[in-house]
Protein backbone atom coordinates (compact mmCIF):
# COMPACT_ATOMS: atom_id res chain seq x y z
CA UNK A 1 0.00 0.00 0.00
CA UNK A 2 2.87 2.57 0.84
CA UNK A 3 4.47 1.65 -2.52
CA UNK A 4 0.89 2.31 -4.12
CA UNK A 5 1.37 6.11 -2.63
CA UNK A 6 4.78 6.55 -3.53
CA UNK A 7 3.57 5.97 -7.46
CA UNK A 8 0.83 8.08 -7.65
CA UNK A 9 2.80 11.17 -6.24
CA UNK A 10 3.78 9.70 -10.84
CA UNK A 11 0.00 11.16 -11.83
CA UNK A 12 1.40 14.32 -12.09
CA UNK A 13 2.84 14.96 -15.45
CA UNK A 14 5.92 17.16 -15.18
CA UNK A 15 6.86 14.72 -12.25
CA UNK A 16 6.03 11.34 -14.86
CA UNK A 17 8.56 13.20 -16.82
CA UNK A 18 11.12 13.83 -14.16
CA UNK A 19 10.92 10.13 -13.25
CA UNK A 20 11.04 8.35 -16.53
CA UNK A 21 14.03 10.73 -17.48
CA UNK A 22 15.94 9.78 -14.50
CA UNK A 23 15.46 6.00 -15.12
CA UNK A 24 17.02 6.55 -18.71
CA UNK A 25 19.59 9.09 -17.58
CA UNK A 26 20.55 8.22 -13.92
CA UNK A 27 22.61 10.68 -12.17
CA UNK A 28 21.79 13.93 -13.63
CA UNK A 29 22.20 16.42 -12.28
CA UNK A 30 20.25 19.59 -11.28
CA UNK A 31 20.87 22.14 -14.62
CA UNK A 32 20.90 19.06 -16.88
CA UNK A 33 17.11 18.16 -15.82
CA UNK A 34 16.68 21.82 -16.40
CA UNK A 35 18.28 22.05 -19.72
CA UNK A 36 16.78 18.19 -20.88
CA UNK A 37 13.34 18.84 -19.80
CA UNK A 38 12.90 23.27 -20.33
CA UNK A 39 11.43 23.39 -16.92
CA UNK A 40 11.73 26.56 -14.86
CA UNK A 41 14.02 25.50 -12.24
CA UNK A 42 12.13 26.03 -9.06
CA UNK A 43 9.55 23.97 -10.35
CA UNK A 44 11.65 21.07 -11.03
CA UNK A 45 13.14 21.67 -7.28
CA UNK A 46 9.70 21.46 -5.95
CA UNK A 47 8.77 17.80 -7.56
CA UNK A 48 12.28 16.62 -7.17
CA UNK A 49 11.87 17.26 -3.26
CA UNK A 50 8.52 15.50 -3.30
CA UNK A 51 9.81 12.65 -5.16
CA UNK A 52 12.66 12.56 -3.08
CA UNK A 53 10.94 12.94 0.66
CA UNK A 54 8.50 10.20 -0.59
CA UNK A 55 11.75 8.14 -1.15
CA UNK A 56 11.12 7.29 -5.62
CA UNK A 57 14.29 9.19 -5.83
CA UNK A 58 17.44 9.11 -3.87
CA UNK A 59 20.43 11.75 -4.28
CA UNK A 60 24.02 11.47 -4.44
CA UNK A 61 26.01 14.67 -3.71
CA UNK A 62 29.74 16.01 -2.74
CA UNK A 63 29.08 19.85 -2.25
CA UNK A 64 29.14 20.69 -5.62
CA UNK A 65 26.81 19.21 -7.16
CA UNK A 66 23.43 17.24 -6.85
CA UNK A 67 22.43 14.15 -8.66
CA UNK A 68 19.04 12.04 -8.98
CA UNK A 69 18.57 8.62 -9.47
CA UNK A 70 15.51 6.15 -9.22
CA UNK A 71 15.62 3.34 -6.48
CA UNK A 72 15.12 1.04 -9.50
CA UNK A 73 18.39 -0.90 -11.10
CA UNK A 74 21.30 0.54 -9.38
CA UNK A 75 23.11 -0.22 -6.35
CA UNK A 76 24.94 2.56 -4.15
CA UNK A 77 28.14 1.71 -5.67
CA UNK A 78 26.71 1.88 -9.39
CA UNK A 79 25.39 5.52 -8.08
CA UNK A 80 28.87 6.55 -6.95
CA UNK A 81 30.64 5.90 -9.84
CA UNK A 82 27.71 7.10 -12.08
CA UNK A 83 27.38 10.70 -10.30
CA UNK A 84 31.02 11.15 -11.59
CA UNK A 85 30.94 9.31 -14.73
CA UNK A 86 28.37 11.94 -15.66
CA UNK A 87 31.15 14.02 -15.42
CA UNK A 88 32.85 14.62 -18.99
CA UNK A 89 36.57 14.68 -17.56
CA UNK A 90 36.07 12.18 -15.23
CA UNK A 91 34.46 10.17 -17.61
CA UNK A 92 37.31 10.57 -19.83
CA UNK A 93 40.06 9.86 -17.46
CA UNK A 94 37.79 6.51 -15.64
CA UNK A 95 37.81 5.41 -19.16
CA UNK A 96 41.48 5.48 -19.89
CA UNK A 97 42.54 4.25 -17.40
CA UNK A 98 40.08 1.32 -17.29
CA UNK A 99 41.52 0.60 -20.60
CA UNK A 100 45.11 0.91 -19.89
CA UNK A 101 45.95 -0.48 -16.75
CA UNK A 102 49.17 1.18 -15.04
CA UNK A 103 49.23 4.29 -16.87
CA UNK A 104 51.08 6.92 -15.71
CA UNK A 105 50.68 10.14 -15.35
CA UNK A 106 52.29 12.21 -18.16
CA UNK A 107 50.83 9.88 -20.52
CA UNK A 108 47.23 10.89 -19.19
CA UNK A 109 48.26 14.32 -19.53
CA UNK A 110 49.50 13.70 -23.44
CA UNK A 111 46.20 11.97 -23.93
CA UNK A 112 43.72 14.34 -22.31
CA UNK A 113 42.57 17.94 -23.26
CA UNK A 114 43.21 19.34 -19.86
CA UNK A 115 46.29 20.70 -17.92
CA UNK A 116 48.15 18.77 -15.49
CA UNK A 117 46.45 20.41 -13.00
CA UNK A 118 43.05 19.91 -13.80
CA UNK A 119 43.73 15.95 -14.22
CA UNK A 120 45.43 16.11 -10.85
CA UNK A 121 41.80 17.63 -9.36
CA UNK A 122 39.64 15.01 -11.27
CA UNK A 123 42.22 11.94 -10.15
CA UNK A 124 41.76 13.05 -6.73
CA UNK A 125 38.58 13.16 -7.03
CA UNK A 126 38.47 9.79 -8.72
CA UNK A 127 40.69 8.45 -6.55
CA UNK A 128 38.64 9.82 -3.38
CA UNK A 129 35.53 7.91 -4.93
CA UNK A 130 37.55 4.72 -5.52
CA UNK A 131 36.89 4.18 -9.09
CA UNK A 132 40.89 4.77 -9.59
CA UNK A 133 43.73 3.47 -7.21
CA UNK A 134 46.92 5.17 -7.82
CA UNK A 135 50.43 3.63 -7.04
CA UNK A 136 54.11 5.01 -6.87
CA UNK A 137 56.52 4.12 -9.35
CA UNK A 138 59.91 5.54 -8.85
CA UNK A 139 59.29 9.28 -8.98
CA UNK A 140 56.04 9.21 -11.01
CA UNK A 141 52.36 7.32 -9.95
CA UNK A 142 50.67 4.94 -12.07
CA UNK A 143 46.71 4.58 -11.93
CA UNK A 144 44.66 1.45 -12.42
CA UNK A 145 40.74 1.11 -12.27
CA UNK A 146 39.78 -1.69 -9.61
CA UNK A 147 36.41 -1.86 -11.13
CA UNK A 148 36.98 -1.64 -14.44
CA UNK A 149 34.33 -3.77 -15.83
CA UNK A 150 31.96 -1.95 -14.23
CA UNK A 151 32.72 1.78 -15.23
CA UNK A 152 32.86 0.11 -19.12
CA UNK A 153 29.44 -1.60 -18.49
CA UNK A 154 28.53 1.87 -16.90
CA UNK A 155 29.27 3.69 -19.99
CA UNK A 156 28.06 1.07 -22.67
CA UNK A 157 24.30 1.06 -20.63
CA UNK A 158 23.72 4.79 -20.90
CA UNK A 159 25.59 5.16 -23.94
CA UNK A 160 22.82 7.18 -25.31
CA UNK A 161 22.97 9.37 -22.26
CA UNK A 162 26.01 10.93 -22.68
CA UNK A 163 27.05 13.47 -25.25
CA UNK A 164 30.75 12.34 -25.70
CA UNK A 165 32.39 11.36 -28.91
CA UNK A 166 35.02 9.08 -27.15
CA UNK A 167 31.99 7.32 -25.31
CA UNK A 168 30.68 6.51 -28.45
CA UNK A 169 33.87 5.14 -29.81
CA UNK A 170 34.03 3.30 -27.23
CA UNK A 171 30.79 1.47 -26.53
CA UNK A 172 31.17 0.87 -30.40
CA UNK A 173 34.57 -1.43 -29.98
CA UNK A 174 33.04 -2.79 -26.82
CA UNK A 175 29.85 -4.20 -28.14
CA UNK A 176 31.68 -5.00 -31.59
CA UNK A 177 33.88 -7.36 -29.55
CA UNK A 178 30.83 -9.21 -27.76
CA UNK A 179 32.16 -7.92 -24.11
CA UNK A 180 28.07 -7.35 -22.93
Amino acid sequence: MADEGKFRLLELENRRRIYEFLKEAPGTHLRALQRELSMPIGTLEYHLYQMEREGLLVTREDGRFKAYFTQENLDRRDRDFLYYLRQEMPRRIALEVANEPGVRFQALVGRLPISASTLSFHLKKLLHAEIVSEEPIGREKAYRCPDADRVKKLIVQYRATFVDDVVDRFADAWLNLGLR
